[in-house]
């Protein structure tokens, strides 16, 4: 199997959270914030959509004993972007495109060679062409509305859908 990679998504192994993660993989689970989380035999996935936010869960598992990085490597966990995988190289996962499912997903190596079905959170759907995260360029400025500013990012309504998201500042070349 593999774990959904929407947005931008904190990956940690169950293995490092039954061994080190007070609680194990229940207590990470009630720890995680939102509603994003899921997981397959092998990793779990807590998505955000600010890059704010993400570090700050990411100090939460430092705190709680895990190792983020060493020598330019993740270790214990891994951000993944979901239009561009990992942000640092990481040995233990693979980044994949699912074109079939127009889903991006993140996998172990063992799993990605034999099964790629994506497990999502509970409630989720997937979006439909066109939705989520996605607006091709020759439509940005009939379908895009700037909403303001919120944790350093453009915040945005897709005015063909009604989805809520988050941009760089400068995206669209504004």
């Amino acid at each position: 199997m593999a774990v959904l990679a929407e947005f931008l998504n904190v990956i940690v192994p169950v293995r490092v959270l039954e061994e080190r993660y007070p609680g194990g993989i229940e207590g990470y689970a009630a720890a995680a914030p939102g509603s994003t989380f899921c997981r397959d035999g092998v990793l779990t996935r807590v998505g955000f959509m600010s890059p704010q936010h993400v570090g700050e869960w990411v100090d939460h598992l430092e705190a709680q004993g895990l190792v983020p990085v060493e020598n330019d490597r993740f270790v214990d966990l891994a951000v993944v972007d979901q239009l561009q995988g990992p942000t640092l190289p990481c040995d233990w996962l693979v980044f994949g495109q699912s074109f079939k499912d127009e889903l991006s997903f993140v996998a172990s190596p063992d799993e990605v060679a034999t099964d790629c079905t994506v497990a999502c959170p509970p409630g989720w759907t997937k979006p439909e062409p066109g939705g989520r995260g996605f607006i091709p360029l020759d439509e940005i400025d009939e379908r895009v509305e700037i909403l303001g500013e919120e944790d350093g990012l453009l915040k945005i309504r897709d005015k063909k859908t009604g989805q809520v998201g988050y941009v760089p500042p400068g995206a669209f070349g504004r």
